[in-house]
């Protein structure tokens, strides 16, 4: 069964959710008309703090942090390695750590335009997912709520853990 739901909506910068540091407007093709208002502070997903925290208990990413810090990655043998882990290995160029957050950059082809992701560890991706699936794109199903998520995280295997959730 259908539920209605009766909601104000405004435009909402997404700087009041997401504390990534590129300000943006609603994703490009995104199929809906504005964000959900959310209270001043209260959209904030985590904090940059929050998000250095996440990613240092994480095993996988606490070695991908040591690499992008010391400019330098280890030799790894495909396979004895995680995959998540191989995943980042060679990605390494794509990579920094900013403010403490290790991120991605990412080239949106339609645009040229280059943006750094947070990176979210695996422990924090319901988190996310359920953010940007029920609350910043009402639902909108699977490509919107990849849309959106593209504009902000990455991790690998998102759109595959994204569609899983989303069905």
């Amino acid at each position: 069964q259908s539920e209605v739901h009766h909601h104000t909506i405004h435009h909402v910068e997404p700087s009041c959710w997401c504390t990534a540091k590129p300000a943006s407007t609603v994703p490009e093709g995104l199929e809906v008309n504005a964000i959900v208002d959310v209270p001043d502070g209260g959209g904030q997903l985590l904090d940059w703090r929050e998000w250095e925290a996440a990613q240092k208990e994480d095993d996988i990413f606490l070695v991908v942090r040591n690499w992008v810090i010391q400019g330098r990655r280890d030799v790894v043998q495909a396979n004895r390695t995680p995959t998540e882990l191989m995943s980042l290995w060679k990605q390494f160029n794509l990579l920094r750590v900013e403010d403490g957050v290790l991120q991605r950059r990412w080239n949106y082809t339609s645009t040229g335009e280059d943006r750094w992701l947070i990176i979210v560890p695996e422990d924090r991706r319901e988190l996310v997912m359920n953010r940007c699936h029920a609350e910043l794109c009402g639902h909108a199903g699977v490509e919107n709520t990849l849309l959106c998520l593209r504009k902000w995280y990455y991790w690998p295997g998102m759109e595959r853990e994204e569609k899983e959730f989303v069905a």
